[in-house]
């Protein structure tokens, strides 16, 4: 399980996040996030994330420094159009030397685990969807 506990005020919002048995290794871990959406002109949105994620998972005993604490961001845009919300956005941070598939010698599909700068574009929506949203 995880728990977690945030803020919020105006365009600025925080979270701590806390897990005692990380991807069930039986290590902790911790990850701290700072968000801000600051409103641009003609309904787009300025989209800022950092995070940080630390703990007894990322310094496990003969790891030779291949987890260690990491950070991470992302800078995008994004505008919603009706029930639908858009964003593309650039994401990067620290390495992550054990799951950077051109580093470690690890075979990924697709890149899925490597921690390499990646362009990312989005579309979410919730449901239900009432008429007075329309």
């Amino acid at each position: 399980y995880e728990l977690y506990a945030g803020l919020s005020y105006k365009i600025i919002s925080g979270k701590i996040w806390y897990s005692p048995d990380f991807a069930n290794a039986g290590e902790s871990a911790w990850y701290g996030e700072l968000n801000a959406g600051i409103p641009l002109p003609a309904e787009f949105a300025l989209n800022l994330h950092a995070g940080y994620n630390f703990g007894d998972y990322w310094k496990p005993e003969n790891s030779d420094d291949l987890y260690d604490a990491f950070y991470d961001y992302s800078v995008g845009i994004g505008r919603s159009f009706g029930h639908f919300d858009f964003e593309v956005k650039y994401i990067d941070g620290s390495d992550l030397k054990n799951t950077d598939c051109s580093r470690s010698g690890v075979e990924c599909i697709d890149d899925v685990l490597s921690s390499e700068s990646k362009a990312f574009f989005s579309v979410s929506t919730t449901f239900p969807w009432s008429k007075a949203d329309e």
